[in-house]
């Protein structure tokens, strides 16, 4: 349902964060882009793979320690509550959220209408 969500409902262009587990995912059912995915096919692999578990260990402390500024979406699903040892609710905008999944908004990028 959120895969779905992040097809119909976000620009083509938006890069979602996510635990390393759940960028493997959203590239393939959503055709969207993430930090950290497939490690052949993910740049500098190694590196934004720590990133992002970093950013989700240290969630809870600092909402926004370490949150690139090109993120459109951060998931928050159960791969990232694994991932953190603990479940967290984000002071953020909510774009979607089901018993699952909170996809929390970071910022919006506008469609292209070419």
């Amino acid at each position: 349902e959120a895969y779905s969500w992040i097809e119909k409902e976000t620009a083509e262009a938006s890069l979602i964060l996510g635990a390393p587990e759940t960028g493997l995912r959203i590239p393939a059912y959503t055709g969207r882009r993430v930090f950290y995915g497939h490690p052949f096919e993910t740049v500098d692999a190694t590196e934004n793979k720590r990133m992002v578990e970093n950013i989700y260990l240290q969630l809870l402390e600092d909402e926004m320690n370490g949150i690139p500024r090109e993120a459109d979406y951060l998931f928050m699903g159960p791969r990232e509550v694994e991932l953190m040892g603990r479940s967290a609710q984000p002071d953020l905008p909510i774009a979607f959220s089901n018993s699952l999944v909170t996809i929390y908004q970071l910022h919006t990028i506008e469609a292209d209408n070419e």
